[in-house]
């Protein structure tokens, strides 16, 4: 009697081949998306973290009659000089009890001065030993999540003195931080601020109520992304310190050649901290900086997103701007013409032009 035996056939070589191919297709074809809905839900963090920032903010200016001011220097310093004048507490290290960090807040030793000189000035009053834990504290909510940098700490007096990194920084208004020109921002009395086509919000010793904010608190920026400078030594993106760029927004609309978000022009930005030798690297990363050994005066809003950056609102709302917003041409106005209109992202920055902004374009 004989016996049939079923005979089960296998996959060919060739077979194998081609369903790997169709994996590795199918693959392909999604992993774009995942990565997409990825920085998707990342961006989503990072504007809600803006958000509780300016409602931080908001709950200071609420407690204390105005907002906190950009950072503090002695008065009657030029702040393109600072020697021996020192930079006190920024607005992030003072509204830090409105934002849930009252423990940081509260290790801060603000009497303190720090001797020596950096980039030619006096050290920060956060750069004293006593300061340390605070500086150098990484608080998630003061960082984006889509900036791989800002995991670096940024680094002082060769290495010796580190402060973490921050991604939001406060629209002081479209004018430099210099005292020797008439569009410079640096207090109550100076030209920049008191130029209404200027004047943001928080400013060097000086900020405004809510009350003053005459375009209306929906229609002006109180915060803009920023990213964490790409080296060790880059003060871009460094929550504690009260410079342009680290914590600052300074002279990033039509008026200057920083104009608008995310530029990519040569020297566009200028901050301290960044060498000579690290500009391919900057160039690549679209983080321009003027390299020379200056004083930080000059940096816009700039994001590790694709296509634009979130800015907060002085109503406490957030949105994505697009880089392709009208922010006209730079043309370093000095003074500002009547002839010269504002652009939508001027009239963003000024929180009293009084010109109506349009459609908000978010």
């Amino acid at each position: 009697m004989s016996v049939s035996r079923s005979v089960k056939r296998a996959f060919t070589l060739v077979e194998l081949l081609v369903v790997i191919a169709i994996i590795g297709v199918l693959v392909a074809l999604l992993l774009p998306a995942v990565q997409a809905a990825r920085e998707a839900a990342r961006r989503q963090q990072c504007q809600s973290n803006l958000r509780q920032q300016c409602l931080g903010l908001l709950n200071y200016e609420s407690a204390k009659g105005s907002f906190p001011m950009a950072f503090e220097f002695a008065t009657g310093a030029n702040p393109a000089v600072l020697t021996p004048a020192q930079i006190g507490a920024n607005w992030a290290v003072r509204a830090l009890p409105y934002c849930e960090q009252q423990t940081v807040y509260n290790s801060i030793d603000q009497t303190v001065t720090v001797a020596g000189t950096w980039k030619g000035k006096a050290p920060p009053q956060m750069a004293h030993a006593n300061n340390a834990a605070a500086r150098t504290a990484n608080i998630d909510s003061m960082r984006c999540p889509s900036d791989s940098y800002n995991q670096i700490q940024m680094e002082m007096s060769g290495g010796t003195i580190k402060w973490a990194r921050g991604n939001y920084a406060a629209n002081a208004g479209n004018g430099p931080l210099l005292s020797g020109r008439a569009d410079g921002i640096f207090g109550a009395d100076s030209g920049g601020w008191l130029d209404p086509k200027r004047r943001g919000v928080i400013g060097p010793n000086v900020a405004v109520r809510l009350k003053e904010i005459v375009d209306g608190t929906s229609n002006s920026m109180l915060l803009g992304e920023v990213r964490a400078g790409v080296t060790a030594v880059d003060q871009r993106g460094t929550w504690a310190l009260g410079q342009a760029g680290s914590s600052v927004l300074f002279w990033f609309g039509t008026s200057g050649d920083a104009n608008g978000p995310n530029i990519c022009l040569a020297s566009s930005d200028d901050v301290a901290g960044p060498l000579a030798t690290d500009l391919p690297l900057l160039t690549q990363e679209c983080m321009p900086d003027y390299t020379g050994d200056h004083w930080a005066d000059q940096a816009t809003t700039r994001s590790a997103h694709t296509g634009g950056v979130n800015i907060g609102m002085a109503d406490g709302s957030a949105h994505f701007i697009s880089d392709s917003i009208d922010v006209g041409a730079a043309t370093l106005l000095n003074p500002w013409p009547d002839t010269v209109p504002m652009t939508v992202w001027d009239k963003l920055i000024a929180s009293a032009d009084e010109q109506a902004t349009g459609q908000m374009p978010f």
